[in-house]
């Protein structure tokens, strides 16, 4: 009897993450930690224990990013589609949604029923034979939780440095939505990286910086909110939240 080479036997496997879920592309800074929804995929081969994983396409912009974790530096990498797997390793897998997107569901919040949002097609070789094609299949939750939101305060009639983000891929900008009471700022200019001290604009217009230099008018003290996301050409993270507290400083009497 010849032997005959049986090719590997991959599984469908679901990944279930929040609308409002990020890690690849934050607008504030995190790590990844054991609680980040990721979904392990797995397979077998009676005749070989060197296998490697293959992925046919990866998600569009419109939908979002599948990332793998870089051993080397720690960081989650975008998925593409030449990158390919050994089982030397987990093959663990993270997604975060495009903004404003999720899947069709039906019931309440913790009950909730959804169709699969998008799928990623993968199989798995042993060099010989590919297993018949399986899917990573992503659900979205509908969220209705509090945005990423952070205090900062700042002084009456000084420039404020703010840093919303220490650190972004090389890829990623931030871009600012708006600011309560904008004719009460005297100044709002980005405030490091590569676009440093420039007037902000809420035309769409998305900056290299990590932070933003503000001023409220002369005089001027109490509270500003500002709206603002990460956007790398292709994905644009969940919206977060600063919170400003102007706080009030004497004034000398004047004199005329």
């Amino acid at each position: 009897i010849n032997p005959v080479n049986n090719p590997p036997v991959s599984k469908n496997q679901t990944l279930i993450v929040s609308e409002l879920y990020c890690q690849l592309l934050c607008p504030y800074d995190r790590s990844l930690s054991s609680s980040d929804p990721s979904a392990t995929l797995t397979a077998s081969d009676i005749d070989s224990n060197v296998l490697t994983l293959i992925f046919l396409e990866t998600p569009s912009c419109t939908v979002g990013s599948a990332s793998y974790l870089d051993r080397s530096s720690g960081n989650l990498l975008k998925l593409s589609s030449s990158k390919t797997f050994t089982n030397s390793e987990q093959w663990k897998f993270w997604f975060q949604p495009q903004a404003n997107m999720r899947s069709s569901c039906i019931g309440t919040p913790g009950n909730w029923v959804c169709d699969v949002f998008t799928s990623i097609p993968f199989v798995v070789t042993d060099g010989k034979d590919n297993s018949t094609v399986s899917y990573l299949n992503i659900v979205v939750t509908p969220d209705s939780s509090n945005l990423y939101s952070k205090n900062f305060t700042c002084t009456e009639d000084i420039d404020c440095p703010i840093t919303l983000v220490t650190t972004l891929s090389s890829t990623a900008e931030l871009q600012f939505i708006n600011i309560s009471t904008p004719e009460r700022v005297l100044k709002l200019n980005t405030n490091g990286g590569n676009d440093h001290n420039i007037p902000i604009t809420f035309n769409g217009t998305s900056y290299n910086t990590s932070g933003v230099l503000f001023r409220a008018n002369q005089y001027l003290n109490g509270d500003f909110v500002m709206y603002y996301q990460a956007e790398d050409g292709c994905n644009i993270s969940p919206l977060a939240i600063a919170y400003i507290s102007v706080i009030p400083v004497n004034n000398p009497p004047l004199c005329y």
